[in-house]
């Protein structure tokens, strides 16, 4: 397990120490031209069976390309006029090879688990609140998602380029979601930006959601990877947010290799950061939650 996400965080098995290859030598010989992947699964197949490394593999690594170097940010502010929503702004960057990047936005947290568990062709998934907020008036202003390709020039400045994100003709869905049953469709909405072939590469990205009305009474919002991420920070801005006129606010990490038990608070509890710096799994993350 260890060799393949050195192998998949460093991408070149050239990379990979020295102390390394000396320790594992001759047989690192017949492994060096392996994807990480296929390491990982000629290894397990020596202690479990055929069907068990499938199974193991499918719930640790997954069937999506990994995310690196991600930060994640989620800022949660008071409605203007109730009392009782919030606006939830979601940003997450990270350095990726991606040929396409497709995105859903999806009505309440089960559609969303559906999507992000099952769908391997969709990069990201937004979550509407429950039905008691017009999620489809919500859906129309999706294209106000803003994608965009970060690269630093030779002063060190990082330069932003817009990627356009086009929602996805509703006829072209089941390319994308097969595993969700068509009667879900009119609950989900696609954009995708195609990345032009002279700018692939592990290139940088940045995804910013416009904010989105949610309820308090749900008394929590969590983040958990879809895919393995090498993970820097997961930070929720609490500045400007409070329940019942009070700032009960507590966050919850959700890695079993975060051993940190502070998770940075700062002494007025406006901002939660856990820094992560290290790889986790699927189905990891982190939970804030109030009241």
């Amino acid at each position: 397990m260890c060799l393949y996400f050195d192998f998949a965080f460093k991408k070149s098995s050239a990379e990979i120490s020295d102390d390394r290859i000396e320790i594992t030598d001759g047989y690192f010989k017949n492994l060096i031209h392996l994807s990480p992947l296929k390491l990982l699964s000629r290894n397990l197949q020596i202690i479990y069976s055929d069907k068990s490394v499938g199974n193991l593999i499918d719930t640790v690594v997954g069937s999506k390309p990994i995310y690196k170097d991600v930060k994640v940010n989620f800022t949660l502010e008071n409605h203007a006029t109730d009392a009782m929503k919030y606006y939830l702004s979601y940003e997450i960057e990270f350095t990726a090879d991606i040929v396409e990047y497709v995105i859903a936005v999806a009505a309440g947290q089960i559609l969303q688990n559906q999507i992000s568990n099952r769908c391997k062709k969709i990069c990201d998934v937004l979550v509407l609140s429950s039905s008691e907020i017009n999620y489809k008036d919500v859906l129309k202003g999706a294209g106000n998602i803003r994608f965009s390709r970060l690269a630093k020039d030779y002063v060190g400045k990082t330069n932003e380029t817009p990627l356009i994100l086009k929602q996805v003709p509703a006829k072209e869905y089941k390319n994308y979601l097969p595993e969700i049953a068509e009667s879900y469709y009119g609950d989900v909405v696609l954009l995708r930006v195609k990345i032009e072939k002279k700018a692939r590469g592990n290139n940088t990205y940045i995804l910013l959601s416009p904010p989105v009305i949610q309820n308090k009474s749900a008394h929590y919002i969590y983040w958990v990877t879809d895919r393995p991420m090498w993970v820097r920070h997961i930070e929720f801005n609490t500045s400007n947010f409070t329940f019942n006129e009070k700032k009960d606010i507590y966050v919850q990490p959700l890695l079993i290799n975060y051993y940190n038990t502070d998770t940075n608070i700062n002494a007025n509890k406006n901002k939660f950061v856990l820094n992560v710096h290290n790889w986790v799994a699927n189905g990891q993350g982190a939970l804030l939650s109030w009241g």
